[in-house]
């Protein structure tokens, strides 16, 4: 089976990077922090999945996305592809719309990655984005 999903690595003016922490609950992912998005739905492209994913988790209106990289791994028999996107968004506030699947939103700095999942492809958003 092979599954695409989005990522968005939304920085604001500090250059911290907006990240949800998943409840422990969640099969993928559970109790890590990483970038809000999610699955491709049937008839979806990866860019309406990235705006719809963005506007039900947090209330998020994108303004303009870019491609960032893309990540390929192998969980239980599936083949994901992960498609990361630096987001530029219409205002910095947002609101956890599902905290049954994400315990914990926040802006994170560079500081803080070392360890996080995703932390290269943040780390590389960081310096495209002539902040850091």
């Amino acid at each position: 089976m092979f599954r695409i999903y989005t990522r968005a690595i939304i920085l604001n003016k500090k250059n911290e990077v907006l990240l949800l922490k998943k409840n422990d609950r969640q099969k993928l992912g559970g109790g890590k922090w990483m970038p809000p998005g999610g699955t491709l739905e049937f008839g979806e492209d990866p860019e309406m999945t990235l705006v719809r994913e963005l506007k039900e988790e947090l209330d998020i209106n994108v303004t303009s996305f870019e491609v960032l990289g893309i990540k390929k791994i192998l969980i239980d028999g599936v083949h994901w592809m992960g498609i990361y996107y630096l987001v530029e968004v219409e205002n910095e506030h947002y609101k956890n719309k599902e905290p049954e699947k994400h315990e914990e939103v926040a802006r994170i700095s560079q500081e803080q990655l070392p360890n996080m999942l995703h932390a290269d492809l943040i780390k590389q958003a960081m310096l495209k984005s002539g902040n850091t």
